[in-house]
């Protein structure tokens, strides 16, 4: 529970962690030791090895591994397939656009690299994010544009899914030439509302605000998915200075009948910013049901981040000592670590080192590692050594990577070579990865290859983890698929392409 126990000493809770900096591969290291790895995993026995090894390679190699990857396009598994094509655009090399065009437009060519006699529609999707990934690194190709506005425009049901993956794949790559493609395929009312929602969301990514009235109509669309397509946007383009946007977004949450609008509307309200959208903001907190207090708390640390005042802090600290149950105290803990409010510390480690939900808990962890609180390390540490829920033990994992402690990699190399559960291996392989420090290389190359007494899935784990560790980018490749999507209107291939950031 919360408690201020005066008896509890504070130096038995909180002490010095030792100053020691987590360090990436480096170049010889994923040379000489990664590449081997995953090179040799491309031919794996189990198909999810194989399928996490082709992402790993994609992420820590270099061109001299792309005939390596082309080769995997082939591979009898369609989800190997699938994860070989999306690879050719995570290694960005142009040398693989006209590759991933003849998968894309079921060429000969592509059939041939698939060993198919025709490509199957998810394929054919992965593709078209690979493009998207290889225009972002490179510019805007014509080759890239051409072929994805191609796919983007055509409306046959069948093809639904590759029209919005092109849709898609536009708005990564920030491709400002497709935007008249994108704002005639919104007007058109009488198209499929996922195709219309999705091409919101990819106009919004192009950040050009010259755009904001199209989005602005469309958040009054009939369709419920377009419109919460284009709250979402307008959390991207509009200003504080945009009276009209930030009204509107407060109907939205005090009138509106959609929760999940009225979710992403406090979202957006956090990014615009200002006076107006902050009183909105505080209101929802202390107002509104407790789902969407969440999102309230959320929008409050993104709005307050970059400002100096105290006071978003304290108003947090208050609700979340006297809040109880459901997902509300996880968001305020995670907002307080976002606002890197410290005064709020020993509440929330009261909350972390109590008998309470282990999910909030493990939030409370996580929220201690983005408030950089260093002096919580000893207790974190000690927590992740003692059994715990592997959910629960990836979050203090996390928490403990968030502040550069060296000392994780240790206790979860024990997780990770004494236990018995697939689950709880799979989890330490994960959170070995995100802590990235080059001391996680060997159990982990150690654990792929225990075939004997490690559970395949595991070691595809173990497989994905590694190219997690030596990805030198703060945020994973794939996350600009993730980050202001509506992942309420998916389809299939983006189901799947979520799943595996």
């Amino acid at each position: 529970g919360q408690n201020d126990d005066a008896t509890e000493p504070k130096d038995y809770r909180l002490g010095e962690a030792e100053e020691i900096v987590l360090t990436r591969p480096n170049e010889f290291e994923i040379r000489e030791k990664l590449v081997p790895t995953l090179r040799r995993a491309l031919s794996d026995k189990f198909f999810d090895v194989r399928a996490a090894a082709v992402i790993a390679l994609a992420k820590v190699g270099g061109q001299a591994d792309l005939p390596f990857i082309v080769r995997l396009l082939g591979d009898k598994n369609k989800q190997v397939r699938e994860s070989s094509a999306l690879a050719l655009g995570i290694l960005g090399e142009p040398e693989a656009i006209p590759y991933l065009v003849s998968i894309l437009q079921d060429q000969p060519q592509g059939r041939r690299l698939l060993r198919r006699t025709s490509i199957l529609t998810r394929t054919r999707s992965f593709a078209a994010y690979a493009l998207g990934l290889i225009g972002r690194n490179i510019g805007e190709d014509p080759a890239i544009v051409s072929t994805l506005t191609s796919y983007a425009r055509q409306s046959r049901k069948s093809e639904r899914d590759i029209s919005i993956s092109s849709i898609t794949a536009l708005g990564v790559m920030r491709a400002d030439s497709a935007s008249p493609v994108l704002v005639q395929i919104i007007k058109e009312t009488l198209r499929n509302d996922i195709i219309r929602s999705q091409a919101v969301v990819a106009l919004a990514r192009l950040e050009d605000p010259t755009h904001l009235p199209v989005l602005e109509k469309a958040a009054r669309d009939k369709s419920i998915d377009v419109a919460r397509s284009a709250i979402i946007g307008l959390g991207l383009l509009a200003q504080e200075t945009n009276e009209r946007a930030v009204k509107f977004l407060a109907n939205t949450v005090e009138k509106g009948s959609d929760p999940q609008a009225k979710a992403w509307a406090l979202i957006s309200l956090g990014k615009i910013g200002g006076n107006k959208a902050r009183m909105v903001l505080l209101r929802a907190l202390e107002r509104q049901q407790k789902g969407l207090k969440a999102y309230a708390a959320l929008g409050v640390a993104i709005h307050g981040r970059n400002r100096q005042d105290s006071s978003d802090g304290k108003f947090l600290h208050e609700m979340f000592r006297n809040m109880k149950g459901d997902s509300a105290p996880a968001a305020l803990a995670i907002a307080l670590g976002i606002l890197k409010y410290k005064p709020a510390k020993d509440h929330i480690l009261d909350v972390l080192i109590g008998r309470g939900d282990p999910d909030l808990r493990g939030y409370c962890a996580v929220a201690l590692g983005l408030m950089e609180a260093r002096d919580t390390i000893p207790v974190i540490q000690k927590l992740l050594d003692s059994k715990v829920d592997p959910d629960f033990q990836r979050a203090a994992a996390t928490s403990l990577g968030m502040m550069g402690d060296r000392k994780v990699v240790d206790l979860l190399t024990k997780i990770l070579m004494k236990s018995k559960t697939e689950y709880t291996v799979s989890s330490a392989a994960q959170a070995l990865g995100f802590v990235g420090d080059v001391t996680a290389v060997n159990p982990l190359v150690k654990t792929v290859w225990n075939e004997k007494k490690v559970a395949d899935l595991a070691r595809a784990n173990a497989t994905s983890a590694l190219g997690t560790v030596g990805e030198n980018e703060p945020l994973p490749v794939l996350h600009v698929f993730a980050v202001d999507s509506n992942y309420r209107a998916l389809t299939e291939s983006l189901r799947e392409l979520l799943s595996i950031l």
